[in-house]
């Protein structure tokens, strides 16, 4: 059995439970992590966002699933199957990730086994989550760059089969990772390596992208000055070029919530220890990255116009 705390013995502080230490090892985190208690204000504010977050991060993106995978036109399309696979991926954030978390910051009087076992939970869950998501999001990027890149191979390079296969593949990585990465100590070194790695390399597609896009618009400009251009033609271009942007500013809000979590990523590795401020910074840091599932479902219903009509008629035929 592998045992995931260490008993350690410090001074208890006056708002912290009187039945355990103040400070408390898991012998499972990466680095020299405490397992202390917020005050009671701050686990109110966290309970409380977490616990809306959740419910609207589940609910949203069970809506859209149904609504893609119930329509025969927007299911047939590699780019939706993706959306599906980036929203079962928020909805698992607001099922378990966020779920998680608020039994870790909600139960105060827990002992040392149960708090570690709590952390492990919300380490393990919180990984999947967002690690499906960063995956998704970058195979998305690439999707879309094939799209406009390779317009008239798009269709032979990106399949159904190979989509379902790289989203499984995405969920099976991640998850399997989220759990070795407890047994295996030089796992977490190789994350620290490969997150960055696929993060600039996502930039750099999606400045391409832009780029690209840029390219497109103004070639539509200048053909709409001839008499002879296919209008039929000028339609297809614009509705990938729209459908690519959409890609892109979805990723930078990945990249808005995602990044104070970063930091504090970072600075928890340089200092090597997680002290009583970052403890608190990387709880909202995690807040804000678990909101941005709510957000990404709302997003595409905005900017989507397909998804947003599939999204109502499922409301309109589930009232009536």
């Amino acid at each position: 059995m592998i045992m995931l705390w260490n008993q350690t013995t410090v001074l208890t502080p006056s708002d912290a439970p009187t039945s355990l230490p103040s400070e408390q090892f898991c012998s499972f985190m990466d680095v020299q992590s405490v397992i202390s208690w917020y005050t009671m204000d701050v686990s109110i504010f966290f309970l409380i966002v977490n616990g809306i977050s959740s419910i609207t991060a589940v609910t949203s993106n069970l809506l859209v699933l149904v609504a893609i995978l119930g329509n025969p036109l927007l299911r047939q399309s590699p780019k939706n199957l993706l959306l599906c696979s980036l929203s079962s991926s928020d909805a698992f954030v607001g099922l378990l990730s966020q779920t998680s978390f608020m039994i870790k910051v909600g139960y105060r009087n827990a002992t040392l086994s149960n708090a570690c076992i709590f952390w492990f939970l919300s380490e393990t869950f919180g990984g999947i989550g967002g690690g499906v998501t960063f995956l998704t999001l970058f195979f998305m990027s690439i999707e879309r760059y094939i799209c406009l890149m390779h317009p008239l191979r798009y269709e032979t390079i990106v399949t159904q089969n190979r989509v379902v296969f790289v989203s499984v593949s995405c969920w099976i990585f991640t998850v399997s990772s989220s759990l070795a990465r407890f047994l295996i100590a030089d796992l977490g070194l190789l994350a620290h390596v490969l997150i960055p790695l696929l993060l600039i390399s996502n930039c750099f597609i999606h400045l391409k992208i832009i780029l690209l896009v840029r390219h497109h618009k103004r070639a539509i400009r200048d053909a709409t000055r001839h008499i002879q251009f296919n209008q039929r033609k000028a339609v297809d271009v614009a509705s990938r070029t729209k459908t690519t942007l959409t890609m892109t500013y979805l990723f930078a809000l990945f990249l808005a919530c995602y990044t104070p979590l970063f930091c504090c990523f970072v600075i928890m590795w340089v200092e090597g220890r997680v002290t009583a401020n970052l403890h608190v910074a990387l709880g909202v840091s995690a807040t804000v990255v678990y909101i941005n599932s709510s957000l990404n479902p709302a997003f595409y219903c905005w900017k989507m116009p397909e998804i947003r009509r599939a999204v109502k008629k499922l409301l309109k035929d589930f009232v009536l």
